[in-house]
């Protein structure tokens, strides 16, 4: 069979899970369950068991399409209809219970507590299911396997002290938390290809087992609903005008984030972020992403990371991206994090069908990264195929890439703390609140050698561009001089990125060349813009300029080298 009857038979399945499981659900409770509601919360029941019939529908029908409708019903996305819808209806849960145990002035003390309490893991369950909390949870499933036996063994306390009657919307409020937990934990566990091609839901490259998976969720949520209704009516038997507004006004406003989120997020990338313009490429055409922005927030101990991409159609799991602090005079990496690809995207606008994805991330920097480096904060995209890590290619960049699949987002140094220095004792005072402060210069050296020279450098101000330093050693009376530039402390730490109250030292060894006459050179030394080489004003310690913004460091003797015999 090929690909297409593969799908059809996939869908088929599914769909026929699906409907089974809802026609199970809804006779059970409509025989048992709804008929115990007082009359005017079944129109509440009624409007979500419809509304997420319609949804489940609607992900079934558009299931296979990269679209604007395949990405507003796709159960398995974030901020769109079913999302909303299923967040409005844990909402929903935790505002009766939070609700009903305020207003239960008539209830003893420990179940006013216990329904406030409850809310508020409800909420609290409402606000991650369409914040998708959980993404930056390493151990989630443990933490809410957790959270949820907690509610349970409170919900299962409540039901022996409960009056009879009560009983049965405990149990039923138990039961519908144990099949939301099934779908969410347990099968979220299995989704995988072995367990999908065993059931038959493994068709094409996408595993569809998040569809019964969803709509265990989102009947088991609905029974809880059931049972808090039952259970609010109990509470507040003579709910007031107003509180009737506010139970029934909750869902129109949960629905109403989805337009504002959706306008924001798709505003937020050029509104906030630093633009870029890069592809990663990998083999498979549809999973090609495109940065285009990015935010880095650099704090004490840690970077703060906000990538915005476009990628066509909808990313998979297997696909991740890592950020690295990188020496930028070694290559040695001394901090990384490494995040799976978050599928929180808005819907696809413009051409291509691209849509956006915000990717966050925190990189923690060890106390042990040594201070006063230039390093590098590197993006490299990456998939897992057969247990392996593949990185995928930057084709395209108006950034700087390492290799061909790192892209350097920015740089930074770790500032190092350096007692004030002495403005009276500097050997050169530079424009841009530079200041050479001592220089060790050897009396002697020898032809065919290195000179070894260490300057101490400090930084009254914050530098945006780079400094090149040159040093001149000759003699005047013949007019033979010999030349060395190179960056003042190296290439471990540009000019670019020195900070206000840097200091620092870097001990150059210059080459003489074997055939240089012995005698007696002047050193003289100075600083030049690397963009347009002109040099940078220089005085003495006392204001006095400096001829030639060149500041004298004092005469070495060079003697001639002695011959190896």
């Amino acid at each position: 069979m090929d690909g297409a009857e593969l799908t059809a038979i996939g869908l088929g399945r599914l769909r026929l899970i699906v409907c089974l499981l809802y026609v199970v659900v809804c006779a059970f409770s409509y025989r048992r369950l709804i008929p115990r509601l007082p009359l005017q919360y079944k129109g509440v029941a009624g409007f979500f068991l419809l509304a997420q019939i319609l949804v489940t529908v609607a992900a079934l029908e558009f299931q296979s399409t990269e679209e604007w409708a395949g990405w507003l019903w796709d159960l398995d996305e974030e901020h769109n209809i079913a999302s909303a819808l299923a967040s409005t209806q844990l909402a929903m849960v935790g505002w009766l219970a939070a609700l009903g145990g305020w207003l239960a002035r008539a209830r003893p003390r420990w179940q006013r507590l216990y329904l406030i309490a409850l809310g508020l893991v409800f909420l609290y369950f409402a606000a991650e299911e369409f914040n998708n909390l959980r993404g930056g949870l390493e151990s989630w499933a443990l933490h809410y396997t957790i959270l949820g036996a907690v509610a349970g063994l409170a919900i299962l306390a409540a039901a022996f002290r409960a009056p009879p009657r009560e009983r049965i919307w405990h149990i039923c409020l138990l039961t519908g938390l144990a099949m939301a937990a099934a779908g969410a934990i347990l099968l979220e566990a299995l989704r995988d290809w072995k367990t999908c091609q065993a059931f038959g839901l493994y068709f094409l490259d996408r595993c569809r087992l998040y569809v019964f998976e969803e709509s265990l969720e989102f009947l088991g949520i609905w029974l809880t609903l059931i049972a808090m209704l039952s259970l609010f009516a109990a509470a507040v038997p003579r709910p007031t005008p107003r509180t009737r507004r506010a139970i029934y006004a909750l869902p129109v406003l949960s629905m109403l984030i989805i337009p504002q989120w959706i306008v924001w997020l798709n505003l937020e990338a050029p509104l906030t972020a630093q633009p870029a313009s890069a592809v990663f490429e990998s083999e498979v055409n549809w999973r090609d992403v495109r940065l285009n922005g990015y935010r880095i927030d650099q704090r004490e101990e840690s970077l703060a990371l906000l990538l915005y991409a476009k990628a066509r159609g909808s990313a998979r799991r297997d696909l991740g991206f890592s950020v690295n602090l990188v020496d930028q005079a070694t290559g040695q990496s001394y901090a990384s994090v490494n995040r799976g690809w978050e599928r929180d995207a808005g819907p696809a606008f413009g051409p291509g069908n691209l849509r956006i994805y915000r990717q966050s991330a925190t990189v923690d920097i060890p106390a042990a990264t040594p201070s006063n480096r230039a390093l590098w904060i590197a993006l490299t995209l990456w998939r897992e195929e057969d247990g392996n890590y593949v990185f995928d290619a930057a084709r395209s960049s108006d950034l700087q890439v390492l290799g061909d699949s790192q892209l350097v987002l920015g740089e930074m140094v770790i500032p190092s703390v350096s007692p004030p220095g002495d403005l009276s004792a500097s050997a050169a005072v530079f424009d841009q609140g530079l200041r050479l402060e001592a220089i060790d210069l050897p009396e002697r050296a020898k032809a065919g050698e290195s000179l070894s020279l260490t300057f101490r450098w400090r930084a009254d101000a914050d530098l945006d561009e780079d400094y090149i330093q040159f040093l001149h050693i000759g003699q005047v009376e013949s007019g033979e001089w010999l030349v060395h530039d190179q960056q003042p402390l190296g290439a471990r730490l540009p000019a670019r990125l020195w900070y206000s109250g840097l200091a620092d030292r870097e001990t150059w060894l210059v080459p003489l060349p074997a055939e240089l006459e012995p005698g007696q050179y002047a050193v003289f030394t100075g600083l030049y813009r690397r963009s347009d080489g002109e040099r940078l004003p220089a005085s003495d310690d006392r204001g006095k300029p400096y001829v030639d913004a060149r500041a004298p460091l004092g005469r070495v003797t060079i003697e001639k080298q002695e011959n190896a015999g």
